[in-house]
């Protein structure tokens, strides 16, 4: 299976995050912050087994089982709810700005225990790959007392280099969730894993590209990665989206499978931009239809050229010539001289036969105003005669 992605894929999908936070930044964060309270609940058990280590007294250890046990069930009936919903507000936010309680939407009644089970298989799964590394530490720290913490920790690593191959061959299956919450576990494992061959590496350097920024963010006590979080999950909202393609092209699955939930709403923004769209162009084709003939050759211009693109002719210069003629029309004839132009006469009969004859009035005294003429009297008399008279004059 082919990669998909180019040399400088990170900056194209930092490029499309730093759009998608131009209208939404504040709602990402605000959205993340409170996941991320949320989720820190239920992380505090897993600091209670070290504090066991040292103290272990039957009440302590007692009081550690408790909360292992609490802090399972709130990862398996919120934690796990909160993981899709933030999965799904960072979809749709990639099309408009998605609502906030869109971040709850994992709690929906319809497949609630369905996620919760197709999550729970893929940490089953990553902590299956874990043990070989834990039993290989452990049996060091029995047989070499004496061998160095840092030095066992190092060994036990290299056994625990496929689990972390497996937790990013898992990496799309929250989104799956996210954008169809009947897919079965099977499936989410199967098109997550499929796809993922070849891209494990890309989304290691997406990660590891943010390196910089996490520095700068430890800078203020570790309080802007608060701020940074919002790229980061954006830029991996990119990524999966074009991992979502490739399913989609390769026919690893159709896009029903992955969009079952969220088509609707992406469909409602399709169309609205495509109502948009439509609009715009409308309004341009009747600016464009707006034109007048060029005084030399006679072809249709639209807009205001300087010359005409077929003959050459100095448009602007022509006009001046003609609307200074006009004025010293104007200025002798007065308002019988505006009325020799056919298409004027048209107007102003319009206006006085649907508006009333001081609608007329104020539309020629305009028109003269713009031909330069400031002062010109016009009377209900004068409008009376002359547009009484044939169209001819």
């Amino acid at each position: 299976m082919d990669e998909i992605f180019a040399s400088n894929s990170n900056q194209y999908f930092k490029s499309k995050a730093r759009e998608v936070l131009k209208r939404s930044y504040w709602t990402s964060f605000f959205a993340l912050l409170i996941l991320g309270i949320l989720s820190s609940v239920y992380m505090l058990g897993s600091y209670l087994p070290i504090t066991a280590m040292y103290v272990t007294t039957i009440k302590t250890i007692s009081l550690t089982i408790l909360f292992l046990v609490s802090s399972l069930v709130y990862t398996l009936l919120v934690g796990y709810p909160l993981q899709v919903g933030e999965k799904r507000f960072l979809m749709l936010n990639r099309y408009y700005r998605a609502d906030l309680k869109e971040i709850f939407s994992g709690f929906r009644a319809g497949k609630f225990f369905n996620r919760i089970k197709v999550l729970f298989l893929r940490d089953l799964f990553c902590f299956l790959w874990l043990l070989p590394a834990a039993a290989l530490e452990v049996f060091l720290l029995i047989q070499f007392k004496t061998t160095p913490q840092r030095l066992v920790n190092l060994v036990a690593l290299l056994p625990a280099i496929p689990a972390f191959i497996k937790m990013y061959s898992y990496f799309m299956i929250p989104y799956i969730l996210a954008g169809n919450s009947a897919i079965t576990a099977k499936r989410a494992f199967e098109i997550s894993v499929q796809t993922m061959k070849g891209e494990k590496f890309n989304l290691f350097t997406l990660r590891i590209s943010f390196i910089g920024w996490y520095y700068l963010s430890n800078l203020l006590c570790g309080i802007g990665v608060l701020f940074l979080n919002p790229y980061i999950k954006a830029a991996e909202a990119e990524f999966y989206d074009t991992l979502r393609q490739k399913a989609i092209r390769l026919g690893i699955c159709t896009k029903e499978e992955l969009d079952a939930d969220i088509a609707g709403h992406i469909e409602a923004y399709e169309q609205a931009i495509a109502m948009e769209r439509q609009a715009r162009t409308a309004a341009f084709q009747l600016k464009e239809v707006d034109t007048k003939p060029c005084p030399f050759c006679g072809v249709q211009l639209s807009g205001k050229p300087l010359f005409c693109p077929y003959c050459g002719g100095n448009i602007i210069e022509k006009e001046s010539e003609t609307k200074k003629a006009r004025l010293e029309e104007l200025e002798q004839n007065g308002i019988k001289a505006l009325l020799d132009d056919k298409e004027l006469y048209g107007k102003a009969s319009m206006l006085w036969r649907s508006y009333g004859i001081a609608s007329c009035i104020s539309f020629l005294k305009g028109q003269a105003k713009e031909l330069g003429l400031q002062d010109i009297e016009i009377t209900e008399e004068d409008v009376k005669n002359l547009l009484e008279e044939p169209n001819e004059q």
